[in-house]
């Protein structure tokens, strides 16, 4: 099969064109692009840019819902806190457990973790990342702040 820079040979046609002549496929469906499409959306077809947009839209969301769940539990314990001084430990408990596991999604989003890495698999690639964690979750509010202007801005 003639890679995405070949033109096609036997007379095919663009999917969204028809008179064009093909010079490539979609890199994520396969459907045939003129040179027209194929420089516009850089060798991916209209339809599937635009699924990748919404997919990324519904993935930003997920994390704006969760951000906000976490920085309403790392503001509610250290409130409580606060409020309960030295008569309970459970805030700081509160506090640390969200840190830890929002900063855990976070370098989740950023920086995925294959399970075929060995780092990430090993129980001294694990305890790097909890390491880690707990200086990235308590970015939890700016993270959330960061989500929420990448989604009024239509990215």
């Amino acid at each position: 099969m003639p890679s995405n820079t070949e033109t096609f040979q036997g007379g095919h046609s663009c999917y969204y064109h028809s008179g064009s002549l093909v010079v490539g496929t979609c890199d994520i469906c396969g459907k045939n692009l003129c040179r027209e499409c194929f420089d516009e959306t850089q060798g991916i077809c209209p339809q599937c840019v635009t699924d990748v947009f919404k997919e990324k839209r519904r993935e930003r969301i997920k994390n704006l819902v969760i951000d906000g769940i976490f920085t309403v539990l790392i503001f509610l314990s250290i409130m409580l806190n606060s409020l309960l001084l030295d008569v309970s430990y459970i805030p700081v408990y509160v506090f640390v457990f969200s840190v830890l596991i929002s900063g855990w999604l976070t370098i989740n989003r950023f920086r995925r973790w294959r399970q075929t890495e060995v780092i990430s698999i090993s129980i001294i690639g694990i305890f790097i990342k909890l390491m880690i964690s707990l200086p990235v979750g308590v970015f939890t509010p700016v993270i959330l702040v960061y989500d929420i202007v990448l989604l009024l801005m239509g990215r």
